[in-house]
């Protein structure tokens, strides 16, 4: 349940679904999306907020949207915690 921002990339990432999700829309290989859910934690809101915005949309936000805790391994690298 870490609650870190998206990193430069993932921002960039973002942008980038966004925009091909509304073209996708614009050219009806998408059906029309009229709401967005999303976990309240931050990398999901700001993932879903370009989404949204490009769509004309509000995010919706949810806790109980959030992934499992996995207590100790929770923002691990499995490789590290195999390593370790």
């Amino acid at each position: 349940r870490t609650d870190d921002s998206l990193t430069e990339k993932g921002r960039i990432q973002a942008e980038q679904c966004a925009k091909t999700i509304s073209d996708l829309q614009k050219n009806g290989t998408l059906g029309e999306i009229t709401a967005i859910y999303t976990s309240d934690l931050k990398r999901a809101a700001e993932t879903a907020k370009p989404i949204a915005k490009e769509l004309g949309l509000e995010v919706q936000l949810s806790e109980n949207l959030r992934e499992i805790h996995w207590g100790c391994a929770d923002g691990q690298l499995v490789k590290k915690m195999t390593d370790d």
